[in-house]
């Protein structure tokens, strides 16, 4: 109904109606007088009050006119009860009119979706430059079919064109899942179309029944099934996404073809998955000291495995400073040199430099960044750092941010030598938590027979927004010892399919179902007895007299996302070979006179000889010239046959099916002409 607007409530003018009768009738009986009596305005007023359904109809003090629910509440209920029965069947001939509106636009939805499809198709198929084309999708239904047919033989529409005998039995639109265990072998897809003619029996459902474990103990979840087992629906409300992320990887995103192997690694997991978020590492500057005794002539002292600024280095003790060039030199790979001519050897001194250490910043849009952490755990804070933001590093694993500097959940941990480290330089890195290929809702939908019956095909349609998808079908006979997976390929149930599978003896089916898709919901549910509740605390406050005061139902509020099952015209079938099937799809008019003719054909489970070609040549007074019937290998390309120059010819292209499982899902005629 949402689709098609709100619906339009009549409840409170069926009450109204109700209760203007009651008032009638009493009128009638000699109440109130005979009506002289009755205060008009005070029957307003309570009339008024009687469209609310919560509480009751009090008249005031010193009015003549009492209301009815007061002296005689059971009529009240009953104009109630009166109301809500002719509300209930008012909304069930709507709803039958809105389902009936919104099927045919389903119809013609699924019409232009066959469309498109034959016309990708078609353009996938060898092209005839100048043909006159003829397409048809038989997902969308027969199409053009005509009891004209070339009489070539004694051959009409309906005759194979082996035997010449006459089959009858009509063609049926099929929607076919073919099991893996068939043969030929299904490949999890349907296939639509029409097939070959069968005698259907349909075997009789005696319960359906949905088998759901809740993920957590704050799980809600509901069932329902129609009273003649033909349709069942289940809803779960989780207190979040069922969603499962593996652990996080990094992607070096600069330098363009870097590695962060055997240099960072990332751990960590969050229950709702993480955004991807971006570190940068760089070298910021720090001062660093050293104490060094008893220096010796030409000693190297390796002040830092990461750059130092030569200018910044100062060596001294507690009474002296020490020159630069005179008594030592730093070179670029930061290694600090005693010279023999200075005054350092034989002294113990203090080396302070700056080094640049290796740091971190997090982004999630690489625009605004989080505050810079050095990857120390003991000096975590730049020199420059004034804001000190908590940060919770756990055994050498620092903690990834927002740009806020809020944490994520993930880790960022120095795996790599400080050598190893300093050669690679900056970075960027892209960390993410991929998800895992198994999440969403599981539920089990037990199909159970009237009896141990041989059958070959279970029939389904969705009726939910987000499609479920069947994971596996298990058959069970007599016994659940006697078991047969049936169906092991997963399939998105978003159309009404039928499975077919190998014929065997079956009670009950077990078919697995998957929902990966949720909706968000947020829901107020009132308590069962919740108007009891408050039309009887309502009450208590105009009564002279006090009772024990009931409490009010209070509302649970539930929020989450909620997973739909929704499966619908649930049969059992048992399907016998009528063969053959013929069909006799055309014609297809071509201007002028033939002269190149491609047939192409998507057929499933169909030999050789089940396609052949009809045609029929006019001159420009539609008279006949000549007609024939030719045996067809679609995917080739014949000359035109005829004999005749002729105005306009009709063709047809006729399908004889002659295996048990044989599908015609489309074809493409074309034709050149002289």
């Amino acid at each position: 109904m949402q689709l098609l607007g709100n619906y339009q409530s009549n409840l409170t003018a069926y009450l109204y109606e109700q209760l203007l009768g009651q008032l009638e009738t009493d009128i009638a009986a000699g109440e109130y007088g005979g009506g002289t009596l009755f205060d008009t305005s005070a029957a307003q007023t309570i009339q008024a009050e009687g469209q609310s359904f919560s509480t009751l109809t009090l008249p005031s003090a010193g009015n003549t006119a009492y209301v009815t629910d007061v002296n005689t509440p059971v009529q009240t209920l009953q104009a109630r009860y009166n109301a809500i029965t002719s509300e209930v069947a008012n909304m069930q001939t709507t709803i039958t009119a809105l389902l009936a509106t919104i099927q045919k636009e389903s119809d013609l939805i699924d019409k232009t979706i066959a469309a498109a499809e034959i016309e990708v198709w078609g353009s996938q198929q060898p092209y005839l430059p100048t043909a006159q084309v003829n397409l048809w999708n038989f997902e969308s239904g027969h199409g053009a079919t005509s009891k004209t047919y070339p009489t070539t033989g004694g051959a009409t529409y309906q005759t194979d064109p082996t035997n010449g005998v006459a089959c009858l039995t009509a063609v049926p639109d099929v929607s076919y899942v073919f099991s893996e265990y068939l043969t030929p072998a299904g490949t999890g897809v349907a296939t639509q179309g029409i097939g070959s003619p069968t005698i259907h029996r349909s075997i009789p459902v005696k319960d359906i029944s949905w088998s759901f474990t809740p993920n957590s103990g704050q799980t809600q979840f509901e069932t329902i099934y129609a009273n003649d087992q033909t349709w069942a629906y289940l809803s779960t409300l989780e207190p979040s996404a069922i969603l499962t992320f593996g652990a996080p990887v990094i992607a070096v995103q600069l330098p363009v073809g870097g590695s962060a192997v055997g240099l960072y690694t990332t751990t960590g997991s969050v229950a709702g998955g993480s955004l991807p978020v971006y570190v940068r590492i760089l070298f910021y500057p720090r001062q660093q000291n050293i104490f060094v005794n008893n220096l010796v002539s030409a000693q190297v002292i390796q002040l830092s495995a990461y750059n130092v600024t030569a200018d910044t280095v100062q060596v001294f003790t507690a009474t002296k400073v020490f020159t630069q060039g005179i008594d030592f030199t730093v070179n670029d790979t930061s290694a600090l040199t005693v010279l023999p001519t200075g005054a350092l050897p034989g002294q113990s001194v203090t080396i302070m430099f700056e080094e640049y250490y290796p740091a971190y910043q997090c982004s999630i849009d690489q625009t605004h960044w989080s505050p810079i952490f050095m990857l120390d755990q003991s000096r975590p804070y730049p020199d420059d750092t004034t804001d000190f933001i908590p940060i919770d590093i756990q055994n050498g694993n620092f903690p990834l941010f927002d740009e806020l500097g809020v944490p994520l959940g993930l880790y960022l941990q120095v795996v790599g030598s400080p050598t190893n480290l300093a050669a690679a330089g900056e970075m960027v890195l892209l960390v993410t938590t991929p998800g895992s290929g198994t999440f969403g809702e599981i539920a089990q939908l037990t199909i159970t027979l009237e009896q141990t019956v041989y059958m070959s095909g279970l029939h389904f349609e969705p009726f939910t927004n987000f499609p479920a998808t069947i994971t596996s079908i298990v058959a069970y006979g007599f016994t659940d010892v006697a078991q047969t997976t049936i169906v092991d390929i997963p399939f998105i149930l978003d159309r009404a399919v039928t499975f077919k599978f190998p014929r065997q003896l079956a009670r009950t089916f077990v078919v697995t179902f998957a929902q990966t898709n949720y909706a968000l919901k947020e829901y107020l549910v009132q308590q069962p007895d919740s108007l009891r509740r408050d039309t009887l605390a309502q009450l208590q406050s105009s009564l002279p007299f006090s009772v024990q005061r009931p409490q009010p139902g209070i509302p649970q509020h539930y929020e989450g996302a909620l997973y739909e099952f929704g499966i619908q015209n649930i049969a059992a079938y048992d399907d016998l070979p009528n063969l053959p099937g013929v069909f006799s799809s055309g014609p297809y008019l071509v201007q002028g006179t033939p002269e190149v003719i491609r047939l192409d054909c998507e057929l499933t489970n169909m030999p050789t000889n089940a396609v052949y070609l009809g045609y029929i040549s006019y001159d420009a007074n539609d008279a006949v010239l000549e007609q024939s019937e030719i045996a067809f290998t679609p995917g080739t390309t014949i000359l035109y046959p005829g004999a005749f120059v002729a105005d306009h010819v009709d063709f047809f292209v006729k399908l004889v099916f002659r295996e048990e499982l044989s599908v015609a899902q489309a074809l493409q005629l074309q034709v050149t002409t002289r």
